[in-house]
């Protein structure tokens, strides 16, 4: 085995230095038009700049493919969304009676379902493990989305749970919320 001995890098800075400051620069600086030294920081001086903006061409390449991976991340939105179903929706919480409140947060949600199914990260069988597999960077409205999800839940687990028109009103707001995110019902 062999062994590298200490390399002191002060030793090799404090020569360098010791040669610059020896050294008379006049003599060398600016070099004379046509010498070699000449050539050669122009050429540095081009190959900078050429760097840099090299530097500054990748950077916004970077920048550029972080954005499109990031819109990759949101669900893929048909460019027809589904306004039938939401009109749907608004028709039952303008009814007056609670099972068609409880009926409008139920389409509500499929409609819910139906979107989270788009994302790439969405795994799981019901829409509620869906939910728990998407990043919340991914979605910015996911509280807004799992508190819509828990009032369904109870409709449909909770045999005497009456849902208040008031109640309908901010759940549908919530998925509201959720689908203007995604330009799911424009």
């Amino acid at each position: 085995m062999i062994k590298v001995p200490f390399l002191n890098l002060e030793y090799f800075y404090n020569l360098i230095y010791r040669f610059l400051s020896q050294t008379d620069l006049t003599l060398v600086w600016p070099p004379p038009r046509g010498s070699f030294l000449y050539w050669l920081v122009l050429f540095l001086m081009v190959a900078e700049v050429l760097m840099v903006a090299g530097i500054v061409w990748l950077l916004w390449k970077v920048v550029s493919l972080r954005k499109k991976e990031a819109g990759e991340l949101k669900p893929a939105v048909s460019s027809k969304p589904k306004n039938e179903r939401w009109k749907k929706v608004e028709r039952y919480l303008a009814g007056d009676s609670p099972a068609e409140w409880k009926l409008a947060i139920i389409e509500a949600d499929n409609i819910l379902d139906e979107l989270v199914k788009k994302f790439p990260s969405a795994k799981g069988e019901n829409l509620g493990e869906r939910l728990k597999s998407i990043e919340p960077s991914d979605f910015s409205t996911l509280n807004e989305a799992w508190e819509a999800h828990k009032v369904r839940n109870r409709i449909a687990h909770e045999s005497d749970f009456i849902v208040s028109q008031r109640e309908a009103r901010e759940a549908i707001a919530l998925y509201r919320k959720v689908f203007a995110e995604f330009d799911y019902l424009s």
